[in-house]
């Protein structure tokens, strides 16, 4: 591999307002309070209690979890026109001279009621090599993501549908 351009990895936010995030884990926190509430002579009393201890630590848990996730999405372009898409669960590498063009795709979602953006890149025979979520990163890392990648892949088209 040649030297990396650009580099950008998600900084753990769930792609939420900060005032949600905080709210999120404010409500996540409540069955914390549990533990305090149970006095150790009634758990001495009956030791089923202690069943309540993973249950009250749960929901942070799961916070946890979905942070560690989003931390593993990440954006990078090689000096020689490689780039490489991290997701959570797989990587996908593509290479220069194989991605033809850069599509912005604005579909109505009926479940979710609302438009969702999706980044999607096309290789030379149309087939969708990946597709991106805008919220798993800032609007300024992917700006300079699609630009670097440009940049080093002068024959890619860029195009909003």
């Amino acid at each position: 591999m040649s030297r990396v351009k650009f580099e950008a990895k998600n900084p753990g936010s769930l792609g939420l307002p900060i005032w949600l995030s905080f709210l999120m884990v404010s409500l996540f926190s409540i069955p914390l309070l549990l533990i305090p509430m149970i006095p150790i002579s009634e758990i001495v009393k009956t030791p089923a209690l202690l069943v309540f201890y993973p249950i009250a630590v749960f929901p942070l848990g799961v916070l946890y979890v979905l942070r560690r996730l989003m931390t593993r999405y990440g954006l990078r372009v090689y000096e020689n026109g490689d780039a490489r898409i991290e997701f959570p669960f797989k990587i996908v590498q593509i290479k220069q001279g194989t991605l033809r063009e850069i599509v912005v795709q604005t579909r109505f979602v009926a479940a979710l009621n609302g438009y969702r953006t999706w980044i999607q890149f096309v290789d030379l025979s149309g087939r969708i090599l990946a597709s991106l979520s805008p919220n798993a990163f800032a609007s300024e890392p992917l700006h300079q993501f699609i630009a670097a990648v440009k940049e080093t892949n002068p024959g890619v088209d860029f195009r909003v549908a």
